[in-house]
């Protein structure tokens, strides 16, 4: 299954990384995919993970995971656009 973890924090690194090491494709959905915290992130990970901005991340994927801030949530939940229209 391709999951979408939109946050890396503590419990969006830590629920990606056990999905992704059961097999499923994880894409997190970050602001700077290319951080360095994501590359470390992404190295102690098999490779069905990656990173990407939270809308392509979103798009790409078939279940889509918000780990933000409560405070973030709704406007991270509104540029993600409408998640019904995906391809899959």
């Amino acid at each position: 299954m391709k999951i979408a973890v939109i946050g890396t924090g503590n419990v969006g690194s830590v629920l990606g990384t056990r999905w992704a090491k059961s097999g499923h494709e994880v894409i997190w959905g970050t602001r700077d995919p290319n951080s360095d915290k994501i590359h470390a992130l992404l190295k102690e990970i098999s490779p069905n993970a990656r990173a990407a901005s939270a809308k392509e991340a979103a798009d790409a994927a078939e279940v889509v995971v918000l780990a933000t801030p409560w405070t973030s949530t709704q406007a991270i939940a509104q540029s993600l656009g409408d998640l019904g229209q995906s391809s899959h």
